[in-house]
């Protein structure tokens, strides 16, 4: 049983360095799954940064938002790698290209208005414009089961939302206290964090905010340290050690 990495800067090199192995492996083996692994795991790496540098600078907004999402990444690849993960994987690529081709056509259908937030005329958009077309990515995305599915990880019909996701993965414990507790800084329900109100005096005034009692470096290394377990298991892949 391997051991378990309980510092940021451990798991960081161990992450980059199981980055790197697939990348070589993906050399040789071309296809859908390690592709998308190494897609979550650089993902997952770049967001962890991002978090360690605000706490290192002593700041809050956005670290439960990056919570959040490292979560997904984390999800993500448990649920490629529990079985059919060339199909789950190639179900993830073909639905990013459908969103991806639906807002490439709605900025183009609707020009005037998005014109204003693009540093470009709309010939330089245009030929930016990916070569994607929208039919055919739906008409393989429908062949992969024997139904549309409403998300890309629903194989299932009854997998309709991300906690189906986690509950088939028996992970809906981890989705209660990480992703719903880190949604309420999406959702902008953390007003009372950064406000303080005075009912006497009828005024409201900005508070210091400061850290919450949350073991987010903890929370990070363990979910890295998950997410690496997954791949090198699924690579066999020895122990990592850094020198």
């Amino acid at each position: 049983m391997k051991n378990k990495m309980v510092s940021i800067s451990e798991v960081f090199f161990v992450g980059h360095t199981t980055l790197n192995t697939l990348i070589k492996i993906m050399e040789d083996y071309k296809n859908y799954e390690i592709l998308a692994l190494s897609e979550l795991l650089a993902e997952s790496l770049d967001i962890s940064k991002s978090l360690f540098i605000l706490l290192k600078a002593n700041q809050t907004a956005g670290l439960e938002s990056m919570l959040r999402i490292l979560f997904e990444k984390k999800v993500y690849i448990q649920y490629i790698l529990e079985y059919d993960s060339e199909r789950r994987a190639n179900a993830l690529r073909l639905s990013k290209s459908i969103e991806i081709d639906k807002v490439s056509k709605t900025i183009k259908n609707n020009w005037k208005e998005y014109r204003q937030f693009l540093e470009m005329d709309r010939q330089g958009y245009n030929n930016l414009e990916l070569d994607l077309n929208l039919r055919e990515l739906k008409k393989e995305y429908r062949k992969l089961y024997n139904h549309y599915p409403k998300n890309w990880y629903s194989d299932d019909p009854q997998k309709k939302s991300f906690y189906d996701l986690c509950k088939s993965l028996n992970l809906d414990a981890e989705y209660n206290l990480i992703f719903r507790l880190f949604s309420f800084e999406i959702h902008s329900k953390q007003g009372y964090d950064y406000l303080t109100y005075k009912p006497d005096e009828n005024k409201v005034s900005l508070k210091e905010h400061e850290l919450k009692d949350i073991p987010y470096e903890t929370i990070v290394v363990s979910f890295l340290d998950k997410i690496i377990e997954c791949i090198s298991k699924r690579y066999e892949m020895g122990p990592i050690e850094k020198v």
